[in-house]
């Protein structure tokens, strides 16, 4: 074997690690994000609305968000179903389509908004929300 051929295969089993690790990366990237769009969602359920925003909402959107109602006129999330993961840039952005059961007081009619939410990976913040808030009307 000459050491050229010995060069080569050091050379493809380095890529081939390489490859895993940077699979490896996005399989643990995306399974944080689907963690913080679950905490996020299950948060707004239990009207914890003001930490979520705080934990996920990137901070120029956060004014959005909480200039929303809050007490009797704040929506009541009463159940969610997170959508499928489409990935703008994968490992770093991705849409999450949420769909919100709700109601707003004095009826108690339950209504459904499709919350079309874009996040974003930062290293050192995590996954961050950097789309609008849905309206709930």
């Amino acid at each position: 074997m000459s050491w050229k051929s010995v060069t080569r295969g050091m050379y493809a089993a380095l890529m081939v690690l390489a490859l895993c690790a940077a699979c490896h990366s996005l399989t643990g990237t995306g399974e944080d994000l689907q963690r913080s769009v679950r905490e996020y969602s299950r948060m707004l359920r239990w009207q914890e609305g003001g930490e979520a925003v705080t934990r996920f909402v990137q901070p120029r959107h956060q004014p959005d968000y909480l200039k929303r109602p809050s007490g009797e006129g704040a929506p009541h999330i009463v159940d969610y179903r997170v959508g499928t993961v489409s990935w703008l840039s994968p490992g770093s952005v991705a849409v999450i389509p949420v769909e919100l059961d709700y109601y707003l007081l004095p009826s108690a009619t339950v209504k459904t908004v499709v919350d079309s939410q874009e996040w974003r990976y930062t290293e050192g913040q995590g996954w961050q929300i950097t789309s609008p808030p849905p309206e709930f009307h």
